[in-house]
This record gives structure tokens, sequence and C-alpha cells, in this order.
């Protein structure tokens, strides 16, 4: 932390500090007065962004007369009329076209932000007001996983409500680049918004003037990254603090004046001074020109603020349980070069022989740095992770999914990682590589390659050989120099003290003295100062006392290695060794079962795999004792607990199994979860989901094992049930690349075909694993095969599922005659079937195509079918689809909007609260065409908004080219014929390029806007407009398009 000395001398011991930092300190403590950061144009200037005067000065081009007439208006600080200057000189398109790639999206696309402004993140209140036109304050929010809500200074009554609930917030008072209608900007804009252009007649009934008035007057304000210069929008706020006879004291980092000569700088410092108590500021003063200052006032005073509201973090780090010793050198040393600026320590291999402890000296800096890394450490165990060449896609997705980025459609999962890691200063660890060096080397080059602020920390036995690493070995402990040396000599030690503080966890009393220390030191030599083993043997002193232990080890090693060197691998095998022979013989058996495991176990999975003999009283005796060994590791997971081996424990117990045990124990283990499977499907569509989704979450490196194991032992029958039973999991919790994976090595063991209703039923799976990547084609494939095979056995129900999967993507692709005729007759099936979940999906796709046919009233009758159906089953999400399909057929047949409003509104609760970004887009889009529809443009406006953020975030291109649609109907309502053209042709080229179809309700309302653009603009505008989208790259394309959505002609 920095201290208040620090701090003071960063500023460069200013006595005008000394009181006034110590004040705002003690404002930002407190929790009844919530301190709000007002950022100026200061804290988006190191990311590129220009100053308000050098934009306009940029935007003048070759302009002599413009620029001199500008020039003389900057000068005079009438930045309102240099900006109506330009406005009125150039074509509207030119300069807003100029404030796009001035202040637009593209200038943050690929940039880290840190500095000043990632410090106001910290801030506990997660509120901000500016004056800004950028997305810097948002965009660095969101990079530290915060969602703020967004208020312009053309809806001022909503900020109102913001300023007086606790939700976090940015409040843009003139507006935001890409909306000239809530922007303040020109002269005229500001008369508009403020009642007249001269700040002493202000109008302080208007909106916005009463917000600043209630800011002022109720919020404690710090100034940050604004000049406070005396223009128009200081000599406004200095106005509105006249109306009120009470003030609050407000705070400011500033730039102390410097006058040249002593005399002249204290005149101008005071003047400064005096300036800023016309509106109750106290100064921050830094010294002229340090302008880095400003961070560490940020940064010191998010610390003080975290003493009182401890910051969440998102960290995913493990917990060791106990102290750490005689690693304070390497943790200290790691922490340093993780903090520093070396680009030499980007990848660093924490290198040393299995039980050395370099997963626990990984976790201690983690904890030791995480301050240090905005947006969080990940810690992401490797251990269990098998890949072939082929499968090199599954290395990204297993860490996206521990770190809980979600894939997105249509992209390899590392493009995932790859747009997390460069949103801020990440700590990825990856732990235990040595299996993974190539694949790990070769994402790490990937991602550091394009994410400047990415480090990584990797623990491996081997080195990785990439360009990027730094190997750090890792020694043993230190033994002590003799056994003969005195008891508090040999307590010096690490490993003994290792050894000490093991022991006091099973023995309290025990203490080391003359009597014992010498054999203390002794095993501890013996076990060459290994922290694993020496664990392992303070475990034992419940049944062995030191000196019996000491010859104990030193005989077992003996008998290990007689004359060669005893490396560090063979002697934790032999600490191991030497406690399993401790075990009576049904403990060592049941140890040797539950080596099969991967990734722990439970209780009941270990009655189920162990002996067939052993009773679960048993089973929970032997489970105990083997904790108490330290051979077994207990943690608790949803109420549950569960167990697991240390890896190199879990390795020498594998090497005790003969060939027969390994047989029984590897078909006993994939019974048990091919049970787990089959018993969990039925309820992923009911209202156990969530509860049977997070049941089987943990075991999911055991499923990987069980099909594993079946596929290698070409046990078809085994592996098609398991994946049969387990896609849908794989599909809800969007382990789609894994999935597929998975679902084609199962589909690929010779002998799947003796069993074809198995084989169906897993190409549908795969199928919809496809669907739900947005491959249409992949996903045609993979039903048509299960419809072939269904069709020959005339398989009444893989046939019905055939067609359901087959139905989906005619629909998709705009084919509702076919799709029609496919999901009839899956209906039927389903119906005669005896299956009432997937008759009532049948039923809904029938509705949501007639709704796509444009037979509206066959549509409602058929989703309200489906619904009553759903919500009769507790089936939440498809009672969501079927919500907001009749929310459309409302909108399309003329019914009362209402209606359709509540249909989408309960259908938008139910998805935020499963967290299914795209389907929560689709209702927004709905809510938002319901607003288009009801002429409520400004609520069209902000769902259709959120609408775009999201389906971009989940690569939605359909749900993209379904916004702009609506988003061209709303402009062309607003008689914007232009831009309606526009987002039109951007729509039209995205559907064109993934085959996608428009609803038809949308189709001819989009056309009879089309008609009237066309009459208004003129034949040659028309296509002008309508070619330059289609002459755009498709990203390039949806980048056009945002400003264009929400922009006034």
């Amino acid at each position: 932390m920095i201290s208040d000395a620090d701090i003071q001398n960063t500023l460069g011991n200013d006595p005008d500090n000394q009181d006034s930092l110590p004040l705002l300190v003690d404002r930002c403590k407190n929790p009844d007065r919530i301190v709000i950061p007002f950022v100026g144009a200061g804290l988006s200037k190191p990311f590129g962004f220009p100053l308000w005067g050098e934009f306009l000065k940029a935007c003048v081009g070759n302009r002599p007369q413009l620029q001199d007439k500008i020039n003389t208006r900057l000068a005079s600080n009438e930045y309102e009329e240099a900006a109506s200057d330009l406005t009125n000189a150039l074509p509207y398109g030119v300069f807003q076209s100029k404030m796009a790639k001035a202040f637009g999206h593209s200038n943050l696309s690929s940039k880290g932000l840190s500095g000043a402004v990632d410090q106001l993140t910290r801030f506990p209140s997660a509120r901000v007001v500016t004056t800004n036109f950028d997305r810097v304050l948002e965009t660095c929010f969101r990079q530290n996983g915060i969602e703020l809500r967004c208020f312009c200074g053309g809806d001022p009554q909503y900020a109102v409500e913001a300023l007086n609930q606790g939700q976090p917030f940015v409040l843009k008072l003139h507006g935001d680049w890409e909306h000239p209608d809530h922007r303040v900007l020109t002269l005229l804009e500001y008369e508009k918004a403020y009642g007249h252009s001269d700040p002493k007649s202000i109008d302080m009934s208007r909106p916005l003037p009463e917000l600043l008035g209630l800011l002022l007057k109720s919020r404690c304000i710090l100034f940050v990254g604004c000049s406070l210069a005396q223009d128009r929008t200081m000599r406004t706020l200095r106005q509105i603090s006249k109306q009120y006879s009470e003030h609050i004291q407000h705070f400011a980092i500033v730039e102390k004046p410097d006058g040249g000569s002593p005399d002249q700088s204290a005149a101008s410092i005071e003047k400064r001074r005096n300036e800023l108590a016309e509106l109750s500021i106290t100064p921050i003063w830094y010294p002229k020109g340090q302008h880095g200052a400003v961070e560490s006032i940020l940064t010191y005073l998010a610390e003080q603020m975290e003493t009182v509201f401890p910051r969440p973090r998102r960290d995913k780090i493990p917990d060791l349980g106990n102290e750490t010793v005689g690693r304070e050198a390497d943790i200290a040393e790691l922490a340093s070069r993780l903090t520093g600026d070396s680009a030499a320590d980007r990848l660093i291999t924490i290198l040393g022989a299995g039980g050395c402890g370099k997963t626990r000296i990984a976790v201690e800096v983690a904890n030791r740095v995480k301050s240090h890394f905005s947006r969080g450490v990940g810690f992401v165990p490797l251990s269990d992770l098998q890949i072939q060449r082929e499968d090199r896609n599954l290395l990204p997705s297993r860490i996206g999914k521990e770190l809980g980025v979600p894939e997105l459609p249509k992209h390899p999962p590392h493009e995932s990682l790859l747009a997390y890691f460069r949103s801020g200063k990440h700590l990825l660890i990856l732990d235990t590589c040595e299996h993974l060096t190539e694949a790990v080397s070769e994402l790490a080059g990937s991602i550091l390659g394009e994410c400047s602020l990415l480090k990584i920390l990797v623990t491996s036995r081997r080195v990785l050989g990439s360009a990027y690493e730094s190997v750090y070995p890792v020694s043993p402990l230190a033994v002590p120099a003799s056994a003969d040396a005195s008891a508090s000599d040999i307590a010096k030690s690490s490993a003994v003290q290792l050894f000490i503080q093991r022991a006091k966890r099973r023995c309290p009393d025990f203490a080391l003295d003359d009597s014992n220390a010498k054999y203390v030191a002794g095993i501890c030599t013996a076990l060459a100062g290994i922290p694993l083993a020496i664990e392992i043997a303070a475990a034992r002193l419940t049944i062995r006392s030191p000196a019996e232990m000491s010859d104990e080890t030193a005989q077992l090693l003996n008998e290990q290695i007689k004359e060669s060197h005893l490396s560090h691998w063979k002697t934790l095998s032999a600490a191991i060794e030497w406690s399993y022979r401790l075990l009576a013989p049904r403990s060592q058996q049941f140890v040797r079962d539950m080596s099969v495991f991967v990734g722990g176990w439970t209780l009941e999975a270990a009655g189920a795999v162990c002996d067939p003999a052993l009773q679960s009283n048993d089973v929970k005796d032997l489970t105990s004792e083997l904790v108490d060994s330290s051979l077994f590791v207990r943690s608790e997971a949803g109420g549950r607990s569960r167990f697991r081996f240390l890896d190199p424990i879990r390795q020498c117990m594998q090497q005790e199994r003969t060939l027969d045990e390994i047989q029984s124990q590897q078909e006993r283990h994939a019974r048990w979860f091919l049970r787990l499977a089959e018993e969990a499907a039925p309820k992923f569509l009911t209202g156990e989901q969530r509860k049977t989704l997070d049941a089987l979450q943990p075991e999911l490196d055991n499923f990987r094992q069980a099909i594993g194991w079946a596929r290698d032992t070409t046990l078809p029958e085994i592996a098609l049930r398991i994946m049969v039973g387990l896609w849908r999991f794989l599909e809800i919790r969007a382990y789609y690349t894994e999935g597929l994976s998975l679902a084609n090595k199962v589909l690929a063991i010779p002998g799947t075909e003796s069993a074809p209703e198995l084989k169906c039923r897993l190409l549908s799976g795969a199928g919809m694993l496809k669907y739900r990547m947005g491959d249409f084609a992949g996903a045609e494939t993979f039903f048509e095969q299960c419809w072939h095979i269904a069709e020959a056995r005339q398989d009444s129900v893989e046939m019905a599922d055939a067609l359901s999967g087959l139905g989906l993507v005619a629909m998709m692709k705009g084919d509702f005659k076919t799709a029609q005729e496919r999901q009839e007759r899956c209906r039927t099936l389903e119906v005669a079937n005896g299956n009432p979940r997937n008759a009532a999906v049948a039923t809904y796709n029938l509705g949501f195509i007639a709704l796509g046919r444009g037979d509206n009233e066959t549509a409602i009758a058929r989703l309200r079918e489906a619904l009553n159906q759903f919500e009769a089953a507790h089936n939440d999400r498809e009672r969501a689809f079927a919500l907001d399909s009749l929310a459309r057929a409302y909108i399309a047949s003329g019914r009362p909007l209402q209606e359709a409003k509540n249909s989408a509104s309960i259908a938008l609760e139910i998805r935020r609260k499963l967290v299914d970004n795209k389907c929560s887009a689709d209702s927004l889009r709905t809510l938002g065409w319901a607003a288009v529809q009801a002429g409520d443009y400004e609520s069209a406006t902000n769902r259709l908004k959120e609408a775009m953020m999201l389906a971009r975030g989940v690569d939605d291109t359909r749900g993209i080219s379904e916004a702009l649609e609506l988003l061209a109907l709303m402009n062309a309502n607003l008689g914007n014929d232009a831009n309606a053209v526009f987002l039109v042709s951007a729509a039209a080229k995205i559907r064109g390029a993934y085959g996608y179809a428009l609803p038809p309700a949308l189709v001819a309302q989009r056309e009879a806007a089309l008609e009237r653009a066309k009459t208004t603009m003129g034949g040659e505008a028309y296509h002008a407009e309508w070619n330059r989208a289609a002459a755009l790259d498709l990203p390039d394309v949806i980048s056009e398009a945002l400003p264009a959505s929400f922009r006034k002609q």
C-alpha cells in the first residue's frame, strides 16, 4: 500500500496538501457520503483521445479562414461557439464521421485500459460523472467486471433516479459521441439543455441544471482529469452552486500553477484557489508537469477506501489451508518479477520435481500480487487434461471454462481468450503442465503476442521451450547441516520447520527438543527436504515416534537405491511408499481403488468403485483414516464433501496396481459415471436443471476419463451411453468445442453400428451442439446421418429427433415450408411415442414457423399450447422461448402491445436469471420491436442498444442483423431515410453471408420503409447509401452500422 508519507512525498510535500488530503480521505471512507468522481478529458488523453480543443482544431482541415475563426474562439474558451461554427461549415456526415473516428469504439478495441482511470474501478460506489464523449470509463469498468448503466444529458430524469439508488452508473452530462440527439456540443444544443447560452441566465427548472444542482448540493464530488478552466461549463457550475445557501465540500486533483517567479507563482496559486473556492472545491495539488501523480493519488484513495469497503475479487485462487514454510525468498522474487516491467518475465515457468511445492509457491505468489492485476488472477489446474495434436482446441477451451470465459460461436476457443485477456491486467496460472509443454507453449505464444498486459505463471517438471519463457527453478527445503547440532540450530532449517508445523496438526503437544531433534533432522535429510514427503512423514507421528520414522525412512531409502544417486522423484516415491506400507491391507486396496478417479470423488462414488465387499461405513472410516494420513485431501463443494489425491501421490498409487485391478477399477468407474449421466439426463429440462448441472460440474474430469477408457478398450455401448446422457449438459454449459470433440471420438469407435439407437441419439446431440454454434451446415450433416439410421430401422423415437433438428435448420435458413413439414411429422411421431416434452417442443417449433410464415393466429394458438405444457413441467428455459415468440406473434398480429411487452418481459427475466446472454438479447429485440411499433423510440433505442451489446458479446450475427433491421425501421419512422437504407443494407449483407432469413412480419415493414426512402432521397442517393454498406467487409459493416443506428440527420 502507498503510505501517507509516500503520497505526500509524491505530491512534493506541499504544505497545502497536509490538511486537504486527509480531509479527502476522511470523506472517501465515510459510508454516509460516497465520493463521486467527476472525470475530465485528461484521463482519456493517455489512450489517444484528443482534448476537446485539439479535436475542434483537427476538424478544420485545410480551411484557413475557418481555422482563424476557430483559433480565436478557443483562445476565448468559446468551445460551444467553435463547435457551432464547425457543424455549420461541414456537412453533417463529415463532422459525425470525425466524431466517430476521434472518440469511437475503434480507438478502444485493442487497448487494455490501465493507469489512473483503472483506479476509479476500485472506488466502492462505481458511480462516475463526466462530460467526455468517448467510452473510456464504460470500457474500463467493463474490463473489471462492472457493468455501468449509462445516462446521458438528454435523459437526466432517469439519472436523478440513479443518484438515489446504489446501482453503478456513468452519467454523461453532455452525451455521447454516437448519439447526437442527447449531445450538448454546439451553442444551440447548450441553449436547449440549459435554457440560455449565458450561464448567468440558465433555467434551473430544466432537467440538466436541476440534475447538476442535485449533484453539487448532495454529493461530494472529486474532480479528476478536469482542467476546470474558465469555460462555459465551469461558469455554469459556479452559477448553479450559487443557488444553494448550504454547500458540500468538493475536491479536485489539479496541477499546481507555476507563475515563474515566487511572487508570480504565489499570485497564480491564490487566484486558482479562489476560483475553485467559489465552487466549494478544495484542491489537491500535484507538481507542475508530473501528471503521473494523478494515478498515485487515485491508487492511494482506493487503498484507503478498501480498508472500509473491501473490494470484491474475481480471482480464482485455491485455498492452501495452512501456512507455507521456507519459501519467502522464492515468493518475493517471483512476485517482484511478475509485477515488474521486464518483457522477459511475461511467461515464467516454476520448474521443479514432483512434490517440491511448485503449486504452493504459485498460489502464494498469486495472493501476493493479485492487487497488481486489476482484471484478476486465474488459476487453472491441468494435471488431468490429456490432449492429442488434433485436440489443440481443448486447452484454450479448458482454460476458458475454468475462468468463466464463454466460447464465441463459430470461432475457435483461443479467440475468446484473446478477447478476454486484451481487457486489462491479468495473471494466468497454469498448474502442472509437464505433459502439455508443446500445447501450452503454442497457446502462450499466441495470446502473449496479442495481449500486452497479460502475464502467465506456469508450474511444470519440464521447460516449455517457448520464446517468451523465463525459467525459475525451485529447490527442496533446506535441511539441517548436521543431525548432531543443537535442537535450536536444527529448528532453523526450513524442512524441520515444516515437519514441526505439520506434526502439531496431528499431535498438538509435539515439540522439538534435544530428545527428538536428531531424529527429525534425520527424517528431513533422508527425504531430501522435499515438502510433500515431509508432510507425509509428519502425518505418521500419531503411530510412529520420530526415532522409529528416522530408522524406517533411512531403511526404505536404502532399499530403493543402493549405489546410484537418489533423485528427488525417487525420494518422494519412497516416502509415499513408506507411508503406504504402514497401512493395513484393506486400506492399501482402498487407496489403489481410489487412484482411478480424476479430479476427485464423493463418498457415494468411492463406494461404487471400491471393493464390492466394503460397506458404506467401511468407506467412511477408510476415507477418514487416509485423510489423517495426508494421502487424501478433503474439500467441500455445494455442501458435499469431496476427496482427492495430490498428483504425485496418485501417480505412485497407480503404479501399485496390478493389470487385473486396473481393468476392474476402470470398469466400475465407467459404470458409475454412466449411471450418473443417465440419471441426470431426464432432469436437465425440468425444475431440477440448475441443481443437476451443478452436481455434474465437478465430475467432468471423471466423465472424460470414463469415455476415454471405453474408447480405448473399444466398448462403444458404454461410451455412447455416457455421451448420450451427457451431451445436454455440455450444450447448456456451452462446452461446444469439447462436446463435439468427445462426440466425434465416440462416434469413431469401431462397432458403434451395433448400437444404432444410441448412435442416433448421439448424432442428434452432436447436431444440436453444432446448431448452437451457428454451424447450420454441420448440424444438418449430423441430423441427416441420424435420420438415415433411424429411418432404416423405422425407429420412430430417433426419427422424431432427426426431424426436429432438420426442421430447426430449415427454419434458420428461411425454408419455412420444409421446416413445417418436418416439425409436423416430428410432432405426430412424438405424440405417438408418448413423449410430452418433445411433443411440446415440436408444438412450439410449429408455432414459431407459423409466425415466420405470417400465420399469426395459428402461431398464437400453437405457442400458447406449448407454453401451457412447459409451465406444467416447470421447464422455465423453454417456457421463456414460448413467451418470447408469443410476444412477437402479438406484435405481428396487431394485438395490444402491452400483451407483447408483458410476455417478453417475463421471458427476459427468466433468461437473465439463467445468465443466457444470447437469449436475453432475443427478448430485448422483441421489446425493442414493440417499442418501435408504439412510437416509444427512447425505449426502443435503449432496448436495442443493449441487445446489440449482448449479441456482439456472444458473436450472434443473426441477432445483430435483426437488431439492425429494427433500428432501420425506427430510423425510417423518424424520417432518417439515409440511416435506414444503410442499416438495411448492412443487415442484408450479414444475412447473406450466413444464410439467415428475416421474419416475414418485418419484411413487409422493411420494404415499405425502403420504398418511402427511395422516393424521398431519389435513386442516386438511395443507391449510394446502400452501396456504402455493401462495400464494407463484414466486421466493418457492424462497426460502421452502430453509430448510424442511433444517429439523427
